[in-house]
This record gives structure tokens, sequence and C-alpha cells, in this order.
């Protein structure tokens, strides 16, 4: 994670489908729950095996919804059952930003022109 500046992995079997997700907050939890050589451990012990998943059909609303709700920062984007990314709680932050921005200047738009 450190090596590739990013914050969390998506484990896949041979096939690309999502079988646990393991993040920067579940090393700090693995650290805080056992000692230093649970890091030694099979990644299989400590990753997330519930992993909420999304569709590039899904819209940037839905993602926030269910990031907030569930309180997690990466949902990895899937089609056909198989991983084809991630998606970061930044990448939504981002396009909802963009979207609201892009309204605004409408609205704009629309109200100079009358």
């Amino acid at each position: 994670l450190a090596q590739h500046k990013i914050g969390g992995i998506v484990i896949c079997n041979d096939d690309a489908y999502v079988e646990g997700i393991i993040t920067e907050r579940d090393f700090i939890r693995i650290l805080a729950e056992n000692d230093a050589g649970a890091l030694n451990q099979p990644v299989k012990f400590h990753m997330t095996t519930d992993v909420h998943t999304c569709t590039i059909h899904d819209n940037v609303d839905w993602l926030m919804e269910e990031m907030t709700q569930y309180r997690f920062r990466h949902m990895p984007v899937v089609e056909n059952n198989k991983l084809i990314g991630i998606i970061s709680i930044g990448d939504v932050v981002k396009l909802r930003l963009a979207i609201a921005e892009l309204e605004a200047n409408s609205m704009r738009e629309y109200i100079a022109t009358g």
C-alpha cells in the first residue's frame, strides 16, 4: 500500500471474482488487536469478505450514500461479477463537486440569458 501510495487492495480469485478487500484501516485494527506477528499471516485471515461493490451504472449519490452509511472509503467496481476497477470516496467527492459546479454554471447561464 505504501509503495504504491494506495489505501486499499481488492483480493480476487483467478477469475477476477472479488473475494475480499484489505485497507490501511484494517492494518491499524490488526496491529491494535494483535501483535506485529499477525502481519505475517495470510491476508485471508484479516480481509473484509463482505465487500460492497458497484457497477459502472450506479450513480454518484448512491455511491456516496453507501460509502457514508457503511463507513468505507473504497468500493470495487464489477461487471459480470468480475473486478474492473475501484472507486474511492475521493473520486466520488471530486465527481460530485464537478456535477455541482456544472449545475451552478448552467443556472448562472440560464439567469444571464433570461
